[in-house]
């Protein structure tokens, strides 16, 4: 495996350095056939082979060319190839999503989904590499398609840790789609026995699971779940397990003041970042709602007072 990788990595660097656009191809083409062409005609050694004329030269220049051209084409197929091979022995060998353009990457995947023809597991281990890419480069069709096949594949086998993987790369999909209620249920299934995933860290996870939680589940599940679960208290920082109990026990001057320093991570986050007003605005909701459940009646200066903001704050 380490093998494969260093030569997988110098390959890239030598060739998909010129290899992704195919304009700097036939420069260098029309580079290296000029410079034969050049040599053949002037070398002194071979003046008396080669003819001194024009047509002479523009025809070995174009031969050239297409054969210089022609073994650019053939190296990227060993390369695909080869690729396909590594990624057949191990699908996480290769980080497509900085190094190679996502075609040629997803028909690498393809090739080595299509030879791996025993065991579900190497084939679920490319559908979930193939997912990841989605994610690399925000391909909502791409995740949505590949999840499908990897759910197809589930069913004929795979073991804990790849069903585990398989849900937080659906709850990811769920929750950049505004699905915030399926996905939290996904991220509680799994939040004791997290798998190691390429896509977030046990901390963000965590911060996800939390944040999906106070959105959308009620206060035992909280309790039970979330607050008093052993995953949460080892993988959730200080100001998350603040923001947490202020939510749950009522501590809402503390919660609103929370809340900013809260949304600024979600404002920055990769995932929930195009959803940021809508989530501030939820979880204000969410407290106001919980504050107002005991009461039958109460005056906005009286709620302003406690959340520790203007009455015009509450109104808007």
């Amino acid at each position: 495996e380490q093998s494969f990788r260093l030569s997988n990595r110098f390959l890239i660097f030598i060739f998909f350095s010129v290899k992704k656009r195919r304009e700097i191809k036939l420069f260098l083409s029309f580079f290296l056939s000029f410079f034969l062409s050049f040599f053949l005609r002037f070398s002194p050694g071979l003046l008396s082979f080669a003819p001194a004329s024009l047509f002479f030269s523009l025809s070995s220049f174009l031969c050239f060319f297409f054969l210089s051209f022609f073994l650019w084409l053939c190296l990227e197929r060993v390369h695909l190839s080869f690729l396909s091979l590594a990624l057949c022995v191990s699908p996480s060998l290769v980080s497509f999503g900085v190094s190679v353009d996502k075609k040629q990457a997803e028909k690498a995947y393809q090739l080595a989904y299509e030879k791996t023809v025993v065991g579900a597991g190497g084939r679920i281990d490319i559908t979930l590499s193939l997912i990841r890419l989605g994610f690399v480069y925000g391909e909502t069709d791409m995740i949505k398609t590949y999840l499908a096949r990897a759910e197809e594949e589930l069913k004929r086998g795979g073991d804990w840790e790849r069903r585990n993987k398989m849900k937080i790369y659906k709850g990811l999909y769920l929750l950049t789609t505004r699905q915030f209620k399926e996905a939290g249920l996904l991220f509680l299934s799994v939040l004791a026995t997290f798998p190691v995933c390429a896509l977030l860290s046990f901390k963000k996870f965590i911060f996800y699971a939390v944040l999906l939680s106070l959105l959308t589940e009620d206060r035992q599940v909280l309790k039970e779940e979330v607050i008093h679960s052993p995953a949460i208290l080892e993988g959730a920082d200080e100001e998350l397990k603040q923001f947490l109990h202020c939510f749950y026990f009522g501590k809402y001057r503390e919660f609103m003041t929370l809340l900013c320093p809260v949304g600024v991570r979600i404002k920055r986050d990769v995932y929930l970042g195009r959803h940021f007003l809508y989530i501030i605005r939820s979880l204000r909701l969410r407290a106001y709602h919980q504050f107002l459940e005991p009461y039958k009646t109460v005056t906005i200066d009286n709620m302003a007072f406690t959340f520790g903001v203007s009455p015009s704050f509450i109104e808007e």
